[in-house]
């Protein structure tokens, strides 16, 4: 793939939008002058796809203010969902109000046990057929979630985590499945909010626990001759069965470093190499787990 169309498979995760994210985070949520500029720059580079969710803080709310300023532009926008006990045609509703819309490009389950309790099914899928969603989704962790979304016909929209310490051979598999049954992926958590940014030494708490494989991982990349952006956004970019790479950023700035750190070839040694390095200990690969 030319670097052009690699860069169309980048989205903007717009948590940062919303809320004051990630472990390298140390500006906070952007104002709305800076959210404009990040969503600007996502429109200059031909970025048409926005990923959200009710749990961002006031994210949908600053896309529907700058789409309101900005009235001829217009953005793919994904959102999830969680269980709350409202009724799931109002959450919706209330969404497509604030982004000056009539149909969300996708609906997802944010957890995955609403998702395994079949909550909001039939509700999901009337709003499909009232054509106010184009794709029902499942964001999940874990290999054993993978394999329940891809063998389940409704959900045509998959998120998960995929990253050189968060890929395994089996989780590959099922997303080339997933794929050929023509199911979208959108992966996630690239930089695993960060942390491949930090230093080694710099780790504490039970991350402490990661040092090892963090050092394994930034002396492949001092002799590919890589920085951290390149390996992490084309390690993803480059898999075959992936259709979207969120990255979330807090300013234009990083979103720029984004687009421009897209190789147009990325070796497959590269990718073996890099995912060969081991980590002891997976729980930590869910940041809800980490205790810096």
């Amino acid at each position: 793939m030319t670097s052009l169309s690699l860069r169309k498979k980048l989205a903007l995760g717009t948590v940062q939008l919303g809320l004051p994210y990630g472990i390298n985070n140390k500006t906070g949520k952007p104002n709305r002058e800076d959210s404009f500029r990040i969503l600007d720059c996502a429109q200059e580079h031909n970025i048409d796809t926005l990923d959200s969710a009710d749990a961002y803080g006031d994210s949908i709310q600053v896309i529907g203010a700058y789409l309101k300023s900005r009235p001829q532009f217009k953005f793919k926008i994904i959102s999830k969902f969680i269980n709350d006990g409202k009724p799931l045609e109002k959450k919706l509703t209330n969404t497509l109000n604030d982004v000056f819309t009539d149909k969300l490009y996708g609906y997802m389950y944010h957890r995955f046990d609403d998702y395994r309790a079949r909550i909001y099914r039939e509700e999901l899928l009337q709003l499909k057929a009232e054509n106010k969603i184009d794709k029902i989704g499942a964001s999940v962790y874990s290999v054993e979630e993978l394999e329940m979304v891809v063998g389940d016909k409704d959900i045509t929209l998959i998120q998960l985590p995929l990253n050189p310490f968060d890929t395994s051979s089996d989780k590959l598999r099922l997303l080339k499945e997933a794929k050929s049954l023509g199911k979208e992926i959108h992966v996630r958590s690239v930089f695993l909010q960060g942390l491949f940014f930090k230093k080694p030494d710099d780790l504490s708490g039970n991350l402490v626990e990661l040092r090892k494989p963090l050092q394994a991982f930034h002396e492949i990349l001092k002799k590919r001759k890589l920085n951290v952006r390149q390996a992490c956004l084309n390690y993803a970019l480059h898999q075959s069965c992936v259709n979207n790479v969120i990255v979330g950023v807090d300013t234009r700035e990083q979103l720029v470093e984004n687009v421009e750190a897209v190789l147009e070839t990325f070796p497959a040694e590269v990718i073996q190499e890099l995912s060969s390095v081991e980590v002891s200990n997976p729980s930590l690969l869910n940041p809800s787990n980490w205790k810096p």
